[in-house]
Order: C-alpha cells, then sequence, then structure tokens
C-alpha cells in the first residue's frame, strides 16, 4: 500500500479558498499521478474539512474520473 500526501492548493490570503494558482497546482498534480499510473492504484481520498482542502481534493478526484 502506497500513501501519497498532497498539500492543499494555495489559499487565498485570510480565507479558507483556494487561489487560481492553488486550481492550477492541484490539476497539475493530479496529472503527475495519472502520467505516472497512480490513479488506477487510488482506492480512497482523505482530506480535512476546511473548504481549501476540500476543493483541493476534488478538484484531484475530477481529473481522475
Amino acid at each position: 500500500m502506497k500513501i501519497i500526501y498532497v498539500h492543499h492548493g494555495e489559499r487565498v490570503k485570510g480565507e479558507d479558498d483556494i487561489t487560481e494558482l492553488g486550481t492550477q497546482d492541484a490539476c497539475l498534480v493530479a496529472k503527475i499521478l495519472d502520467k505516472n499510473h497512480i490513479k488506477e492504484s487510488v482506492k480512497a481520498i482523505f482530506t480535512a474539512s476546511h473548504f481549501r482542502c476540500k476543493k483541493t481534493a476534488e478538484i484531484i478526484n475530477q481529473t481522475f474520473n
């Protein structure tokens, strides 16, 4: 079993939302995981309850599916 830790995307200072760069970075991480055939072995994505964390996980999951 492999565990891959991904930090949330860059967030808007003083807020819980991620920036456009944070969104782009999350997409890039998903593409790298896909290119390296890691997405096929992903069984679950766990995230903290903060919006920025859930948004980052959502972006990666959408890219996988």
